[in-house]
């Protein structure tokens, strides 16, 4: 499943319906908080095109704007001042030398950014939907996680708009990790593994051990007067 997301350097051209526009949050056509107003129930991602603000979801890389360098350096910022953020980068597949998505994939890996932590929007034209990598048009080794395929969409009054498809997982932000996991050890003369574990003497010599099993249930075990091994848990 995937998302589409138009954008335009006039908001007015922009159909409603869809459930993610691109805008932006500085330059000539700061679009972004008419997009606020505009569609407040959709997904909304706002580019800086500057590179001089971290108040913005993503940089835009090309000519005239930052370089990939610099786009790569300004992720790195901003998952340092916003660890969750995931910020987009968006360039072309190639495009000019020093420019393209091709060039910034090597400067994130040389500031050891994974390519997890960010989300890496293309540009690739070509009038058929698609998301970038080696297994739609080949231009790139690593698959992007959105394109903007097309210049020439639809819009309102006639006009043409970008258009880009998304992965769904787009918008998602890392999930929480795991909290810690007991750890689980087996008793020597016990039966059983174990996430925690205690004895208890019977008056007939034999001992008790009750504890939780690593399934989290509890169980209970016994072994008999001068023997050194024990019966087989029983859940409780």
């Amino acid at each position: 499943m995937t998302l589409a997301m138009p954008d335009s350097i006039y908001p007015a051209n922009l159909p409603p319906g869809y459930p993610a526009y691109l805008g932006y949050v500085d330059g000539h056509w700061p679009t972004y908080s008419q997009l606020e107003t505009m569609f407040p129930a959709a997904y909304l991602i706002g580019l800086t095109v500057t590179g001089s603000t971290y108040h913005a979801d993503g940089i835009d890389v090309e000519p005239g704007n930052p370089d990939a360098a610099h786009g790569a350096q300004w992720a790195a910022e901003k998952l340092n001042r916003t660890p969750a953020s995931r910020p987009v980068i968006y360039a072309s597949t190639v495009g000019t030398p020093g420019y393209g998505m091709v060039d910034i994939i090597p400067h994130l890996a040389s500031l050891q950014v994974p390519l997890t932590k960010v989300r890496l929007l293309s540009a690739h034209y070509t009038s058929a939907a698609h998301i970038c990598g080696p297994g739609t048009c080949g231009l790139i080794s690593h698959p992007m996680d959105g394109t903007q395929w097309t210049d020439k969409h639809p819009g309102n009054s006639g006009s043409l708009i970008d258009m880009s498809v998304l992965l769904d997982s787009f918008f998602v932000k890392d999930p929480p990790p795991d909290p810690p996991q007991e750890e689980a050890v087996q008793v020597p003369g016990w039966q059983g593994t174990w996430l925690t574990f205690q004895t208890f003497p019977r008056s007939d010599g034999a001992t008790i051990g009750i504890g939780l099993g690593t399934n989290g249930d509890p169980y209970y075990v016994v072994r008999d007067a001068g023997s050194k091994s024990s019966h087989a848990p029983v859940k409780i």
